[in-house]
């Protein structure tokens, strides 16, 4: 919700540089990735496994901002 309501205001104040075109596309990316991952998680998936890859994902995340932040010193 916090990423929608970023959006919006950044839409409304005419800052967003987006290629609507993608739109569709995007929007049906998330919602098979969404539905299969949610399913995954839900029925398949053990909980210990899930929370290995959320971690997994955590730290490559944290890193790439790290590296960002760090060439902006640089």
């Amino acid at each position: 919700m916090n990423s929608l309501s970023g959006l919006v205001g950044m839409g409304i104040s005419s800052q967003l540089d987006f290629d609507w075109s993608l739109l569709a596309l995007l929007v049906s990316a998330i919602i098979i990735g969404g539905s299969i991952g949610g399913l995954y998680g839900a029925k398949y998936a053990e909980q210990g496994l899930v929370r290995k890859i959320l971690a997994i994902v955590l730290i490559i995340a944290a890193m790439k901002r790290g590296i960002q932040y760090a060439s902006i010193w640089l």
